[in-house]
């Protein structure tokens, strides 16, 4: 690419919408540049993180970050993270989110259940009084029955959680035969 283009906003702005990972190669001023961010993130959250600080707090840009799949959260200020219908919102996409949560929002039960609803490998992040929970254990087990080793030794002897357990992975180990 010649010099003069990666001066040229328009031809950035044009890249961006294209692939939004030019981000990372860019002079800083267009990380900070509103129009240029939103196009970047708009088909890939992930290229949140070469955002200004500015932008990843902006609550817009982080909507637009996430809308699709919920990709970009762990780079949106610790502010936005704080945001209960922000996270409904992610984790009605994506099970991803529930990592970056701070410790009491994993402690909570509705948003540790749109997590391990979509994928019970979630629980791995979840507190303790989440994992010894039987009702999201069976969520968590049903989708993903590797989460089985995270449950709590109480929910691991119990018969209801094994026997989920082990339909589980008999679906599993058809799907991976299909």
């Amino acid at each position: 690419i010649p010099p003069r283009l990666l001066d040229n906003r328009k031809f950035i702005l044009k890249c961006a919408k294209i692939n939004g990972y030019i981000l990372q190669n860019i002079d800083k001023k267009f990380c900070d540049d509103e129009e240029i961010v939103t196009a970047a993130v708009k088909n890939n959250g992930f290229c949140l993180q070469y955002a200004s600080e500015r932008l990843r707090n902006n609550k817009k840009i982080a909507l637009t970050a996430i809308s699709k799949f919920g990709h970009g959260f762990e780079y949106i200020s610790d502010e936005l993270k704080a945001d209960k219908k922000l996270i409904t919102r992610c984790l009605k996409k994506s099970d991803d989110p529930f990592e970056y949560l701070n410790e009491k929002d994993r402690d909570n039960d509705y948003f540790a259940s749109l997590a391990c609803y979509r994928n019970g490998y979630a629980i791995q992040f979840a507190s303790e009084r989440i994992r010894d929970n039987k009702r999201i254990a069976l969520y968590a087990v049903n989708s993903n029955p590797f989460s089985y080793k995270y449950l709590s030794k109480r929910l691991k002897k119990d018969k209801e959680i094994i026997k989920a357990y082990k339909i589980s992975k008999k679906k599993q180990q058809i799907r991976w035969k299909n």
